[in-house]
């Protein structure tokens, strides 16, 4: 599939984890859970190296599942950097990683609350959240992960697993108020 992509040069194996990311987002959206586990192993036999988005996904896609404990140790897996900062490793123009590790990025705090409200465990959702506050992230970022658990006590649905990313079906779910029905 992506070795033979006529856009990769010598069908050598796809090393670049943004289009893994894809791959996997759909799987975790719309796939099953062996779908979604056979294509990380696939990803990792390709040399790509993970990064937190990546990880993003296969935290919402276990929890999707109601996959909690793989949700969990995915998310405990990663490291956190300095305090304060945003994670290096995680982007296409430093694809030279300073070393092996995978760090959690705000994003990656916020899908875990994701993940623990929409599976039911708001204290959970609380700890991972005060985790964050720990790492000393900008306040307007703290209190964005603070608000899905506001609009999760409110009732809202804020804190529902709608995928990472929302995938959209042809970009027509939201024409003239139609919804589909996810498979």
């Amino acid at each position: 599939m992506i070795p033979t992509h006529p856009g990769n040069k010598g069908g050598k194996p796809l090393e670049e984890p943004v289009v893994w990311e894809a791959i996997l987002n759909v799987l975790a959206t719309k796939g099953s859970i062996q779908q979604m586990e056979d294509m990380r192993a696939r990803m990792m036999e390709s040399g790509a190296k993970p990064t937190a988005y990546v990880y993003n996904v296969l935290i919402s896609g276990y929890a999707r599942h109601g996959q909690m404990t793989t949700s969990r140790e995915v998310f405990e897996s990663m490291s956190d950097t300095y305090t304060g900062m945003s994670a290096p490793n995680n982007h296409p123009s430093s694809h030279r990683s300073i070393d092996s590790n995978v760090y959690r990025e705000p994003s990656t705090y916020e899908v875990m609350i994701r993940a623990e409200l929409s599976n039911k465990n708001p204290e959970k959702a609380e700890e991972v959240l005060r985790r964050m506050e720990e790492r000393g992230y900008p306040a307007a970022v703290f209190f964005k992960a603070r608000s899905l658990l506001d609009g999760a006590g409110a009732g809202g649905g804020v804190g529902g697993m709608g995928g990472y990313y929302p995938v959209p079906v042809l970009g027509l779910e939201q024409a003239q108020g139609q919804t589909f029905a996810q498979g």
